[in-house]
Order: structure tokens, then C-alpha cells, then sequence
């Protein structure tokens, strides 16, 4: 009888032990924070530059972002975009990002999908499981983010 309530015990000890873990690994993974820039620099002389960067999801490899431009000169936009992507490759802690899709929305800001691998020889079409071919453009193949260390480490 002794030993029947000793399995018991450990029983239920192994039991709660495992939810407790589930729901810890479900916490963790329901606070993971998106990512988010803000710009509003003045330019006297030239076009103020005011833009939102926002990861509206993150889901496997893949960041969904949302990109609210109000104001600003095509280079500084360009910019301000990369290093909000930088950013998330580095929360991430992946070596290589690619653009997989942009979109145009009817209030006039941008969806973007981006990727996100350690390897830039996998194929980017079955890694991402991609439905539409990517387009045969420079801005859509993997970029190092060690390369982009040069422009946006240490900035914010």
C-alpha cells in the first residue's frame, strides 16, 4: 500500500511538473515582444523624415511589418526600413535576411514579409514554403546581416 502511494505521488508530481513546463513554454512564447520604429527627424532644407516600422506578426521564419511612411526622401526611407529588419534579424539571432513579398494597402502603407535563416544556400521557395515564385530582383535575395553590421550596429 506504502509503495502504491510513493508511484502515486510521483505520479502526480511528474504531472504537474509538465504543465507547469507547457505552461511556462506557452507564457514565453505569448510575451515575445514585436518589434517597432518610430522616426521623426527634421531636415531643414530637405523632406522631414516621419515614419512607423512596425512586425505586426512573427510566425516560424518568417516577420510580417507594416510600414507607415508620412514623410521622407527615398534614401532615408530605404534606410529607416533595413534597419528595422536588422533589428529583428538580430532579436532573432539569424544571419541572413531576404524580402519575400511587398504589398501596397489601401491607406497607402506597405506590407512586407521578410525572412529569416542562418544559411543563405537554402532554397528560399521551400524554406519559407513560398506559393509564388520570388521576383528575379536584387531586392529579393538573402542579405548577410554581418554585412549590414557596418551601417546599423550600435545605432537606435
Amino acid at each position: 500500500m506504502k509503495n502504491l502511494i510513493q508511484i502515486q505521488i510521483k505520479r502526480y508530481s511528474l504531472l504537474v511538473l509538465m504543465c507547469f513546463g507547457v505552461a511556462s513554454i506557452q507564457f514565453s512564447n505569448a510575451a515575445e515582444k514585436l518589434h517597432r520604429l518610430d522616426v521623426n527627424k527634421k531636415n531643414p532644407g530637405g523632406k522631414d523624415l516621419i515614419m512607423t516600422f512596425e512586425e505586426t506578426k512573427r510566425e516560424g521564419d518568417i516577420s510580417t511589418v507594416k510600414v507607415t511612411m508620412t514623410s521622407g526622401a527615398s534614401v532615408a526611407s530605404a534606410m529607416f526600413i533595413m534597419q528595422g529588419v536588422y533589428d529583428i534579424a538580430k532579436i532573432r539571432k539569424m544571419d541572413y535576411l531576404i524580402k519575400l513579398s511587398e504589398k501596397e494597402e489601401d491607406d497607402g502603407s506597405w506590407t512586407h514579409n521578410f525572412g529569416f535563416a542562418n544559411d543563405s544556400k537554402v532554397d528560399p521557395q521551400k524554406h519559407f514554403k513560398l506559393k509564388d515564385p520570388l521576383p528575379d530582383d536584387d531586392g529579393f535575395k538573402f542579405m548577410a546581416v554581418k554585412d549590414l553590421d557596418m551601417i546599423f550596429k550600435g545605432q537606435k
